[in-house]
């Protein structure tokens, strides 16, 4: 068993892949344009100012990065405090690492809003020693600073943590930060599915309970 295990949340603890295919649909809709078919995964390694201003870039819209981010977390707030679900098999695997005493992080590209409401509807929260978002340190999930500002506050070596992760950015990023990795099944990384299982330490399609 690791010191400290570290958990991604968007499609790693969380099933939230639907609710953001949603709101980016509405997004774009509400400006005449249609959604991409590499879009989730472009941004999926992004911290939220990241992917506002790709956005704003790619569809060439005359926004404020500021005023996009606003309008996405006031969509994904209800959803992320009411309805997003757990991945098969999370809720049970945390419980189980729990009552072993293992000590857990989560370092998230969420904002913290929208990552604290997440853990809180589903009762987690304070089973973790600390909440790191990628914004906070100034890098998204394609950097491993978010790792590594994880394990700093945790006074721990990077070489001590397991990373779990679903997409093939974070699992690299976690790799360059040191860390071992295992990475999660999600309909959202399907088409890196090959290299992911070729990269990460282990690969498992659902938590192992």
């Amino acid at each position: 068993m690791s010191q400290v295990d570290i958990f991604d949340l968007d499609g790693t603890l969380l099933d939230s892949a639907d609710v953001w295919k949603d709101i980016d649909e509405r997004f774009l809709h509400k400006r005449g344009l249609e959604l991409p078919a590499d879009y989730a995964r472009a941004v999926s390694v992004m911290h939220l100012r990241e992917a506002a201003e790709y956005t704003i870039a790619r569809f060439l819209l005359n926004e404020d990065p500021r005023d996009v981010m606003e309008e996405w977390r006031q969509m994904a707030f209800d959803a992320y405090a009411a309805v997003v679900p757990m991945k098969t098999g999370a809720l049970e695997f945390l419980t189980a690492r729990r009552k072993a005493g293992q000590r857990m992080a989560v370092a998230t590209a969420l904002v913290r809003e929208l990552a604290e409401a997440a853990l809180r509807h589903h009762g987690i929260l304070d089973w973790f020693e600390t909440v790191v978002c990628a914004d906070e340190v100034g890098a998204g999930k394609s950097s491993p600073a978010v790792y590594l500002a994880t394990a700093e506050r945790l006074e721990v070596s990077p070489a001590v943590c397991t990373v779990y992760e679903d997409t093939l950015g974070g699992v690299r990023s976690a790799k360059a930060a040191g860390m071992y990795t295992v990475a999660l099944e999600d309909k959202g990384s399907l088409a890196d599915r090959d290299l992911i299982r070729r990269e990460a330490d282990e690969y498992w399609p659902v938590f192992k309970v």
